[in-house]
């Protein structure tokens, strides 16, 4: 893979697989040169736009107050290929003055020079003391530099189906503070596994769910090969999947009681597909289209209704909305010794964040920093959050009443919340260069769910492919 490369004559950029495997050329945004017009780069989904729309005109009128009368307009990327999308934008000098990024990438384009450094201007004009200090964290991605300022945080959270457990005679058991203490303490791994193994008895047995159909449905979709639940779960187990400081990885069997602890965790990941507690893509009947269609269900995924629970974040919430399912939410459960056997154990939670980066080559850069300004302000902030799709940065608006929370009156969002749990970062490689954390990223998750599906693979067996298929990024 090559790296990407910077020309100084131009901006030439040879992109490896992180960003996509092609070359663009580009001399920046330089002729957008009119003081009174900013342009965003957002995302290309109709909840995000309408989200600038409101952002934009707020920014404009406020503006406007201070006798300035701008427009702004916007481009475009695809989440589905954001690294290509971004890179055709500033090929075609369509690039926003203010380009809306993730902590996956962030580490990259600062050290490439597409998003400016923010920390000058934050010491300028920001108070820090008002955000969450994980998620400002969570921006200083390449050298400390602040790459972005993050507008939300998303941490995993355990969605809940109410309608499924009813429907299989356990409402009862719907996770809730009444059941697992006041402050969820006793909302473990133990007590989830439990739950669990008494959903899948209880699908099992089931007339909606039972019988020939019970492969379509399941107590919970982990979403095992996402980075933020595995490797949050090997490190609750005192494993770890990369240590950036010393590029090592615990799936290595050099690596001694770290490699057990590592084995520790594949096994209680095994267990859950094996066990048939936990949807992974690849169980029998729930990747067949015909089979799966008649449980009346065109997607097999937790808001098609196929699952009791889900381990999912925030933004996940409007998909449900819109299939009108009856949702309520628990934390992500304790590790506990007895699952772990580490008495002195850790939970770790994956979170990360996205945010507003300022590119580099803006001719208003002062304009856009005052948009960024503008958007992680308590208005800007409130603006963003009218959607509940995200939880706010600053900390006035990270409350369980507070406007986001109305997206779903009537539920208790706490959860989103949580701060029983210690959070892990999901880009987990953070400290390593980006293309080689999104390289460690990729193949693991190309390679986890075969190898946990494979009922002959030991965990030994599991971390030795994992393993095999990112050693030559760590070395």
């Amino acid at each position: 893979m090559k790296k990407m490369v910077k020309m100084l004559a131009c901006g030439v950029l040879a992109a490896g697989m992180a960003l996509g495997s092609f070359a663009l050329t580009g001399c920046g945004n330089k002729t957008r040169s009119d003081p009174n017009t900013l342009w965003l780069t957002v995302q290309d989904t109709q909840a995000e736009l309408a989200i600038h729309v409101k952002l934009g005109n707020a920014f404009a009128e406020k503006m406007k107050e201070q006798g300035q009368e701008i427009t702004v307009r916007r481009s475009t990327f695809s989440n589905n290929d954001y690294g290509k999308s971004i890179l055709t934008l500033l090929n075609t000098q369509s690039l926003g003055d203010v380009v809306f990024t993730y902590d996956t990438y962030a580490s990259q384009y600062s050290k490439e020079g597409l998003f400016e450094d923010l920390s000058s201007y934050v010491e300028r004009d920001i108070d820090l003391s008002l955000y969450n200090e994980d998620v400002i964290e969570s921006a200083r991605a390449y050298e400390n530099q602040l790459s972005y300022f993050p507008r939300s945080y998303d941490m995993v959270t355990v969605f809940i189906n109410n309608q499924f457990f009813r429907d299989v005679g356990m409402e009862d058991r719907i996770p809730s503070t009444e059941i697992y203490g006041e402050n969820w303490e006793n909302w473990t791994w133990s007590a989830m596994l439990d739950l669990l193994k008494d959903l899948r008895v209880a699908i099992n047995q089931s007339e909606k769910y039972g019988g020939a159909k019970s492969s379509y449905y399941y107590p919970v979709d982990a979403n095992i090969a996402w980075n933020a639940v595995y490797d949050s779960a090997i490190k609750s187990f005192g494993g770890y999947t990369v240590n950036a400081e010393n590029m090592t990885s615990g799936l290595d069997s050099a690596q001694g009681a770290v490699y057990e602890n590592t084995l520790r965790a594949i096994q209680f990941m095994k267990d859950l597909v094996e066990e048939k507690t936990e949807y992974a893509e690849g169980v029998e009947g729930r990747d067949d289209k015909t089979k799966r269609a008649l449980a009346n269900s065109s997607e097999g995924t937790f808001s098609s209704g196929n699952d009791a629970m889900a381990f999912m974040t925030r933004p996940s919430v409007q998909g449900c909305k819109e299939a009108d399912m009856d949702l309520s939410f628990a934390p992500m459960p304790k590790f506990d010794a007895a699952v772990t056997g580490l008495a002195d154990g850790t939970t770790y939670v994956g979170y990360g964040s996205g945010g507003y980066a300022l590119y580099k080559d803006s001719a208003n850069k002062e304009l856009a920093w005052e948009f960024i300004r503008f958007a992680v302000s308590e208005e800007g902030q409130e603006i963003i959050a009218e959607d509940g799709l995200c939880i706010p940065t600053i900390k006035s608006l990270q409350t369980s009443d507070a406007a986001w929370t109305e997206y779903l009156p009537g539920v208790d969002q706490s959860a989103f919340l949580f701060e029983g749990n210690t959070l892990s970062l999901a880009t987990y490689a953070r400290g390593v260069e980006q293309e080689t954390e999104y390289q460690i990223y990729s193949k693991i998750k190309q390679s986890m769910m075969s190898a946990l599906l494979d009922p002959d693979k030991t965990p030994a067996n599991v971390a030795s492919s994992l393993y095999n298929a990112i050693k030559n990024y760590i070395k």
